[in-house]
């Protein structure tokens, strides 16, 4: 019931649900981790995609923030990588212009719709058509990102799909958690 409202009026999670004063912590935690994992010589992705819901956009600025430079190498904002779309307010993406105002560093890409032309109120995505969706943006990333260690700040639909799609062995990922994997892509020519 709830899920289908933009609040309850004491509180607001829809259209585009914000990060909330835990969902900062959390950030700010896979900060530290981060920082303390560079000090013992793991490699800093070099490339950074996120969903364009603001809750996973600001996670990207506050877990980077100092260690990478999102001027000189901006994160991609991908249609591809949102939460399960419909039905949940809070997966109601903002239009682009409010996107691009509230991260101007970051790279928006190619044929991203002002409005959110995706999102239904009567109708949500199924697993499998999310599945789908993720290894479109999955094989995107692979077939035109040549640098070997990347970042996906997504959600935890977008990290089940990842999973699946990749063939990997399910985990459960919390709110503010970290999976990281290594990925060997090959393409085939047919």
């Amino acid at each position: 019931y709830w899920s289908l409202l933009n609040g309850n009026g004491t509180a607001t999670w829809g259209p585009d649900a914000k990060l909330t004063d835990i969902g900062i912590s959390q950030a700010k935690e896979v900060h530290a981790l981060w920082t303390h994992e560079l000090q013992h010589a793991a490699p800093i992705p070099t490339r950074f995609f996120s969903s364009p819901l603001s809750r996973a956009a600001h996670t990207l600025n506050l877990t980077f923030a100092g260690l990478a430079n999102f001027d000189t190498n901006p994160p991609l904002i991908m249609e591809g990588l949102r939460e399960t779309i419909g039905l949940h307010t809070c997966d109601k993406r903002s239009s682009k212009s409010d996107i691009h105002a509230a991260f101007p560093t970051y790279a928006i890409e190619a044929g991203f719709a002002e409005e959110d032309e995706l999102w239904r109120a009567d109708y949500r995505e199924t697993v499998a058509e999310r599945d789908a969706r993720v290894k479109i943006a999955i094989d995107r990333i692979f077939s035109e990102v040549k640098d070997p260690y990347v970042s996906i700040v997504a959600h935890g639909g977008v990290i089940s799909s990842t999973l699946r799609v990749m063939n990997h062995a399910f985990f459960e990922v919390g709110t503010g958690g970290v999976i990281p994997m290594l990925i060997k892509a090959t393409f085939s020519h047919t």
